[in-house]
């Protein structure tokens, strides 16, 4: 995977601006065999559904920490609360874990905003009136409907791991935000363009953050990425991690509910991500942040504290079947790494 913007990313046949800027691209990758169901019985699971091959939980997956219920469950105007769940964006375990934990908040903590980096922040309006059920209309919207409404990036994003949240916001009624930067905006900030966030840093953001930024994207690309795009590549980053915090922001004084928002584990670190940015905006409530990363050995997903790592929680899951994660770069970059910010749509395999 290749981990930058936000994330571990999949290595694309092809890459584009895209495919880096978004940190999204599709990796046909085998998915492990169907699960146990869940408790038919259990309301808090209605309404949503995983993909085969991670259709529910199982008896090893470990809960939410108390901590996330409680944080959700404290939950004050004037102190608000907000979580971030971090992804590898094709990890099945992972997508099936937080739609677990998801549901166990709900019915443990309360509701709240189910915030989605899949989503562009300008196309808020569309997800709100697609929600809305038509006069007449014979039944509800459902999840591709508002997906389709929205822009979702079907060609960059894979949907199928992604509709069950959708899904489940609906069913369960909860405000569903959308929290990221288009790919256009995303690629103009690269190339220089003016944007309300081009120069975004949080208050003391200091060389050695912008140098630990860039190593993470050089070393998210197999090191394959060429010196002279750092620079570009960490402004889009800070960018992207602006707008998901002014997004939950904007949620939190609009609905008056807690914020959890679903994004790449690279915006989930406190110390460079959106955590950040959000302290920077004067943030003052609970701010709790888990990160979901691959370990080779592990075969059920594990949760751990790792006072080295930049989360409050690590949870480690099983790794997904994927190709050789740097071998789709290796082309792309013998031509100097040229057109990597010269095209704004993802591009799926």
């Amino acid at each position: 995977m290749l981990r930058w913007l936000g994330g571990w990313m999949p290595a694309c046949a092809t890459v584009t601006a895209g495919s880096l800027l978004t940190g999204a691209c599709t990796v046909t990758a085998p998915v492990p065999a169907p699960l146990r169901p869940q408790d038919a019985n259990d309301a808090a699971n209605r309404g949503a559904t995983m993909p085969a091959g991670q259709t529910s939980a199982t008896a090893n997956d470990p809960p939410p920490p108390a901590a996330l219920a409680d944080a959700l469950r404290s939950h004050r105007v004037s102190r608000p609360t907000v979580i971030i769940l971090g992804e590898i964006h094709d990890n099945t375990h992972q997508h099936r874990l937080r739609l677990t934990w998801l549901k166990a908040l709900l019915a443990t903590g309360g509701r709240y905003c189910l915030a989605m980096e899949q989503f562009d922040a300008n196309q808020q309006a569309q997800i709100d009136g697609a929600r809305i059920r038509p006069e007449g209309a014979a039944m509800e919207p459902d999840a591709l409907m508002v997906a389709k409404a929205a822009g979702f990036q079907f060609q960059g994003w894979d949907w199928p791991l992604y509709e069950p949240f959708v899904r489940f916001a609906l069913a369960q009624g909860l405000p569903l935000i959308a929290a990221n930067l288009s790919n256009a905006e995303t690629a103009g900030i690269a190339r220089g363009q003016p944007h309300p966030l081009a120069e975004s840093m949080p208050s003391g953001w200091q060389e050695a953050d912008e140098q630990a930024q860039r190593r993470e994207i050089a070393d998210g690309h197999c090191s394959m990425m060429p010196e002279r795009l750092l620079p570009a590549m960490a402004r889009a980053q800070r960018a992207r991690d602006a707008m998901m915090a002014q997004a939950v922001e904007t949620a939190l004084q609009r609905h008056r509910l807690p914020v959890v928002l679903l994004a790449g584990n690279g915006h989930a670190r406190r110390d460079l991500g959106v955590p950040r940015h959000l302290l920077a905006r004067g943030h003052a409530g609970a701010l709790l942040s888990v990160g979901l990363v691959e370990r080779a050995a592990t075969t059920v997903p594990t949760l751990a504290i790792d006072s080295t790592e930049p989360y409050d929680w690590l949870v480690h899951t099983p790794p997904q079947p994927r190709p050789d994660p740097c071998a789709g770069l290796r082309e792309r970059m013998n031509s100097g790494g040229r057109g990597l910010v010269d095209r704004p749509r993802p591009v799926g395999q």
